[in-house]
């Protein structure tokens, strides 16, 4: 159990004291950096099913999955985690670091631009003379 302030360079050992974390979103995410930063670190994690997080992690695979806000279902994945070891057998992601992932961006956008079928303007719009 890990609670209280800690800095960027503490993310890997932080995530590493816990065996398994609880990610109890309300609202909808687009990537989940907190989720990438669990599977680095290799702790599973239990997260709400909504946005970028509910459909990265595979429910009984590389997670477990609950409806947001159903105390219920929180209480079950739970205590799923204490009772079984199935877990720990994960092979977890290894999701790609963002030095990796700007690489790729920055590929992909140069490869869009040299397939463009536009042309750029002769002469610079009036707002740039």
């Amino acid at each position: 159990f890990y609670h209280g302030v800690y800095f960027r360079p503490q993310i890997g050992s932080v995530m590493t004291q816990c065996d398994v974390a609880l990610v109890p979103s309300r609202f909808e995410e687009t990537y989940s950096l907190v989720l990438s930063e669990l599977w680095r670190a290799g702790t599973p994690a239990a997260v709400a099913r909504i946005g970028a997080m509910g459909e990265r992690l595979r429910d009984g695979v590389d997670g477990r999955l609950f409806t947001p806000d159903a105390a219920d279902e929180i209480e079950s994945v739970m205590e799923w985690f204490l009772t079984t070891d199935e877990w720990r057998g994960w092979k977890l992601p290894s999701p790609r670091l963002a030095p990796e992932m700007a690489g790729e961006y920055d590929a992909l956008y140069r490869a869009a631009l040299e397939r463009r079928p536009w042309a750029p303007p002769a002469t610079s719009p009036p707002h740039e003379r």
